[in-house]
């Protein structure tokens, strides 16, 4: 596999990931949100190999698209996917944040 291909699978599976831990949350608020918070964490502050950053990095510049112009639709997709992390984690904070004050 080509490294954007693993990207796109990493990245792919950690939504569905964390997906599933705040649909679990919203169905039981008691649940432990500890393995939650670590899964968010592991995303936001990556320690081990640098995490979103280096996608942005390797991904996202204007050398990278002139070299792999057929990797084009990848690279869109890998944008969307880390959108949609960013909106996940997101919605899931304010979810929190909402619970703990009410």
């Amino acid at each position: 596999m080509d490294p954007l291909s693993i990207a796109l699978e990493t990245v792919s599976s950690k939504n569905s990931e964390i997906q599933s831990m705040v649909d679990q949350y919203k169905v039981n608020a008691g649940l432990n949100i500890n393995p939650l918070s670590m899964q968010l964490n592991g995303v936001i502050d990556a320690a081990v190999m640098g995490g979103v950053a280096n996608y942005d990095k390797i991904f996202f510049n204007e050398e990278y698209t002139k070299q792999h112009p057929e990797h084009s639709d990848g690279v869109k997709q890998l944008r969307q996917l880390i959108e949609e992390q960013v909106n996940t984690i997101c919605s899931y904070y304010c979810m929190l944040h909402v619970v703990s004050c009410c």
